[in-house]
């Protein structure tokens, strides 16, 4: 479609006409998004393709925790995750463009893997994508992508709950396994705090 489609009759039209179509917005869900920005999800500290919300690297589990603030020594109470009157900078096209290059030119050079892999941690994009970071071969290839690629495509937005409920299922999944106690007065980590229920109302 977007090399174009020749021979079709439109409306107050005598002539045939060339149609030509594009993308302009990609709604995915996360995992779906995922794949086609080539992105590193769940085992990425940014899991996420509109903002540049930080995760914490447990190495004990090997898990990445999105908390609200930073309980790293030395980083202590550092805002991490924020949904209301959230500040974060967005993703560009271009920001993931450049992390894929990172990442790309580490390969290139013959970098250790665990290097590599530490760089799409970091900033959560693997490498190249088609639409939203293409290499030079993949320019080449798909000429036609070209206007597609001038207009400079932004990720996607999806709702925050994914980040949230990466925190809470195993949590509630352990409650109701009757695993994990809960103290009445006391707010958990993976429990709603009374300040939002409050802003909530």
């Amino acid at each position: 479609m977007a090399k174009g489609v020749p021979g079709l009759i439109v409306a107050n039209s005598a002539t045939p006409q060339v149609l030509r179509a594009g993308v302009l917005n990609f709604t995915t869900d996360q995992p779906g998004g995922d794949k086609l920005m080539n992105a590193k999800g769940v085992n990425s500290y940014v899991y996420n393709r509109l903002r540049i919300f930080e995760g914490v690297y447990d190495a004990a589990s090997s898990h990445v925790y999105y908390l609200s603030r930073d309980p790293t020594p030395g980083r202590a109470n550092k805002k991490l995750f924020a949904v209301h009157n959230c500040t974060v900078p967005r993703r560009t096209a271009v920001y993931i463009a450049e992390d894929a290059a990172t990442v790309e030119n580490a390969r290139a050079e013959g970098r250790t893997v665990a290097y590599q892999t530490s760089l799409e941690q970091k900033s959560g994009i693997k490498g190249y994508s088609l639409f939203f970071a293409p290499s030079p071969a993949m320019r080449s290839a798909y000429p036609y992508l070209k206007d597609l690629w001038d207009m400079g495509p932004t990720a996607a937005p999806y709702g925050t709950m994914h980040l949230a409920l990466l925190n809470v299922v195993p949590h509630l999944w352990k409650l109701c396994s009757d695993q994990k106690l809960v103290k009445k007065n006391n707010d958990g980590a993976y429990i709603m705090p009374k300040s939002t229920v409050a802003l909530v109302g």
